[in-house]
């Protein structure tokens, strides 16, 4: 299924749209507040009302009939006042819909990430149950399976996503309040509480992502809710837990491996164009002459190591997708695979089914 590599290039653009989007209408409720005077010391003061022409202010249609301009002392004061500046200040309302937005950021950019391990899942799915004949496969599987995924499982991915989503909008909470104890010389034992507090936060956070993970796969699997997914899919690790360790462990170690590989030939490459002669005569070609080839190699290596992490993960999830599918295939046949590709059942040492 070629289009499986190509299709987080979907949930990619939706994410990208919506930073834009949320960095717009987060730059539009900043400068939504009301700027204000904000004295360091007490004010200076000054007499009443100040015309324009006292002000050196050239007089306009907005003027009064006389020529003159009204400004209110205290602008005046904070205008002329060394330490009176402007701020924007915000009323509670700004901030109450501010929170809104930044939980609305978190709960759809893990929605998205949901659509696209259901669609993902969905399509490994249907080449695991199809016994891995390709010519049983509708065409454009994972594409079908993204459309199921929008017309009947929206509300189980919507669940999952927002369980995360609160996590992380805590987690920002106990960013943002240990950021403001950093000045503070309170109690130790305060602020270590707060810091466990927040790794343990962290740490249901990974708990949820990994059974939102599964329970997604058991979605596209079965088409049942969320809750029921998420049950059936920790029942099955924890059955399997041997088999799902020994596929986990090659697995990771093998996309490890292929994302080093590539790395690592990026590198190569990089080092070869740069020992070309367009980069190592400062005579002839003084415009492209390289003094040094480490940062261009170094800035390779890491460029093809990032996206090779991006597409193994495709792969990754299709190795836990396949996993799931080889514990429920057990589960459904006393223990007997009915489905599984012979490569699977060599590894994990299971006698094909007859």
């Amino acid at each position: 299924m070629p289009s499986l590599l190509v299709f987080p290039l979907i949930p990619l653009i939706m994410q990208t749209v919506l930073v834009f989007y949320w960095i717009f209408v987060a730059a539009y409720l900043y400068s939504s507040g009301t700027i204000e005077p904000v004295y360091r010391n007490s004010p200076s003061t000054y007499n009443g009302m100040t015309t324009a022409t006292e002000l050196g202010i050239a007089p306009s249609n907005s003027q009064s009939a006389d020529g003159s301009l009204t400004v209110q002392s205290s602008t005046l004061t904070c205008a002329q006042d060394p330490n009176c500046s402007y701020e924007l200040v915000w009323n509670h309302g700004l901030e109450w819909m501010f929170l809104y937005h930044f939980i609305g950021l978190l709960w759809t950019s893990q929605f998205i990430i949901g659509i696209g391990y259901v669609s993902m899942a969905g399509a490994v799915a249907k080449y695991y149950w199809s016994a891995g004949h390709r010519s049983h496969l509708p065409a454009c599987t994972v594409f079908g399976a993204f459309g199921t995924a929008l017309r009947y499982h929206l509300g189980s991915i919507a669940k999952g996503s927002l369980f995360v989503a609160l996590l992380q909008f805590f987690r920002w909470i106990f960013v943002y309040i240990d950021t403001q104890m950093k000045s503070w010389k309170g109690s130790r034992w305060l602020k270590g509480c707060l810091w466990c507090l927040g790794c343990c936060l962290y740490l249901a956070e990974l708990i949820v992502k990994f059974i939102n993970k599964n329970a997604y796969i058991m979605v596209a699997i079965k088409g049942q809710g969320y809750c029921r997914s998420a049950s059936r899919a920790v029942s099955l690790l924890v059955s399997n837990a041997l088999r799902v360790a020994v596929v986990s462990v090659v697995g990771d170690f093998l996309i490890w491996m292929g994302k080093i590989s590539i790395a690592c030939a990026a590198g190569l490459v990089a080092f070869a164009i740069s020992d070309t002669k367009y980069y190592t005569d400062p005579v002839n070609y003084p415009s492209m002459y390289l003094t040094s080839p480490i940062l261009p190699i170094a800035l390779s290596i890491l460029i093809a190591y990032i996206v090779a992490s991006l597409f193994s993960m495709v792969y990754d999830y299709a190795i836990s997708t396949i996993v799931l599918c080889f514990c429920e295939d057990c589960e459904s046949h006393d223990g007997h695979p009915q489905y599984a590709p012979a490569l699977l059942l060599h590894t994990l040492g299971q006698r094909e089914a007859h």
